[in-house]
């Protein structure tokens, strides 16, 4: 038995301009396809299999997932540049490749951080970015940890309120952070 993360939805099967008549899991083939759900145009007529890669590019969708995955750094280390930083070299890996995994449509956005909380341990705070929120941290050449963060969000968004959105949520995850270092640091 066939089973997905998610609910399969819809499943376009073409060879040529002809539709491969089939069903599984309860879903029929067709030749519609969907498009990023904040998009203005949220699905698409596939008419033959040479035209499925054009409809979704149109569409802004990365179907490559190293083109994707490139897109990301480039935009990334060109938003870190931007403030003095780098994307340190470790979060060029792992991190990188569940972000590329997670959008279709990467729009990265570059956050700040109040830099009272550098006084935590750069561990703790890269810990928070990539682990609980996907955020590439930025350092300075040296390896220092610079207060500044970037978020990749998924297709077109309006990136002052996406930025305000990720930084509300980090400056959270912060104050957690620094409750529990604190409460650590006063156990003997």
């Amino acid at each position: 038995e066939a089973a997905f993360s998610r609910p399969l939805r819809w499943l376009v099967a073409l060879h040529g301009e002809q539709l491969v008549p089939f069903a599984a899991l309860g879903v029929a083939s067709g030749g519609e396809t969907r498009l990023l759900r904040n998009a203005d145009e949220t699905s698409a007529r596939v008419a033959a299999a040479a035209d499925f890669e054009g409809v979704m590019s149109g569409a802004g969708i990365m179907l490559d997932m190293d083109t994707r995955r490139s897109a990301i750094l480039k935009a990334a280390e060109d938003l870190a540049q931007s403030v003095g930083g780098v994307v340190p070299a470790g979060s060029k890996g792992d991190l990188l490749d569940e972000i590329a995994n997670l959008v279709e449509s990467p729009t990265p956005v570059l956050g700040t951080f109040d830099p009272d909380f550098l006084d935590l341990p750069k561990e703790v705070l890269i810990m928070v970015m990539r682990k609980h929120q996907r955020y590439f941290p930025v350092e300075d050449a040296e390896g220092k940890l610079l207060p500044y963060f970037i978020t990749v969000a998924n297709g077109a968004i309006d990136p002052p309120t996406v930025q305000a959105g990720n930084e509300a949520v980090l400056r959270a995850r912060y104050e957690d952070a620094r409750f529990f270092y604190k409460n650590d640091l006063a156990r003997p």
